[in-house]
């Protein structure tokens, strides 16, 4: 089960309609000739449902998905808005035969996975590799190093005695990109979430679970960024999240920015200035 995939349905689609926003003219056309998609860790389909408007009809699709529950719901919501075949396979990413996936031009999405992969390398060394033999387009969507996704569970990691350079970011996936000449488009994706918090004290120490109890979501979305449940934490992590979401309280307010970066590896891709779409 994904706890971290509760909060953001209304906003999981965003990163991906910004990666097709973000897309050149070449790119662009590239989409008319898409012949299927591979979407690798679907969750509950929502990045690959903001992509049924832009491409072909006549689209295939697979979705791949561990969480069996997850995978029912993304064929689901496919099934409801194309007449095109939609195919699903339950299997962790860390051990799927990647031979399954359909040969020919088509565009690979992977968001928000690699960070679960020990061997992320190992995996974007083969996708580009298959993006650029059957000349698909790889669309990767990561957490920036700067989002609130970040520094939060940074903080937790670290107060847990782990260390924040094991955790992987966006910009670290730009630095192998860049160390292995594959070039790239980077667009990035901003969204934020906004709490009021008006009423609870900052100096309380249960601040957090009393603003959970006021905003059903924020449990949710707190769950999401931290990677764990924040009403189970031990006192001295529970103390480092209090702190590092009292920085971020302005005005009674909790925002949570959420930035994606969006990075296209397809046969027209070039790196360019990461431009910002909202």
């Amino acid at each position: 089960m994904y706890p971290y995939r509760d909060g953001l349905t209304a906003l999981s689609g965003s990163p991906v309609k910004a990666a097709v926003a973000g897309l050149s003219e070449t790119d662009r056309a590239l989409l008319d000739t898409v012949d299927h998609v591979v979407d690798l860790g679907c969750g509950n389909g929502a990045p690959a449902a903001a992509l049924v408007p832009v491409l072909p009809t006549t689209c295939r699709w697979l979705l791949v998905e561990k969480d069996e529950g997850q995978l029912v719901a993304a064929r689901s919501r496919l099934r409801s808005m194309t007449s095109q075949r939609v195919d699903g396979v339950c299997a962790d990413l860390t051990r799927l035969p990647f031979e399954r996936l359909p040969s020919g031009p088509g565009l690979i999405l992977i968001s928000h996975v690699l960070y679960y992969l020990p061997g992320w390398q190992d995996v974007l060394s083969w996708l580009v590799q298959k993006a650029r033999s059957s000349g698909s387009a790889l669309v990767v969507v990561m957490r920036s190093r700067q989002s609130a996704s970040y520094q939060l569970r940074a903080c937790i990691r670290t107060a847990q005695g782990g260390s924040e350079d094991g955790m992987l970011t966006a910009e670290s996936v730009q630095s192998w990109l860049k160390s292995h000449d594959v070039p790239y488009s980077a667009v990035a994706s901003a969204a934020a979430v906004s709490y009021d918090l008006t009423g609870i004290r900052m100096d309380d120490p249960d601040m957090v679970p009393r603003a959970c109890d006021r905003h059903a979501s924020l449990y949710s979305m707190l769950s999401l960024l931290c990677h764990t449940d924040p009403a189970g934490l031990d006192p001295g992590p529970a103390a480092a999240l209090t702190n590092v979401i009292r920085r971020m309280v302005h005005r009674n307010r909790l925002d949570l920015l959420l930035d994606d970066l969006i990075l296209v590896v397809s046969p027209s891709s070039r790196e360019v200035p990461c431009r910002t779409l909202t």
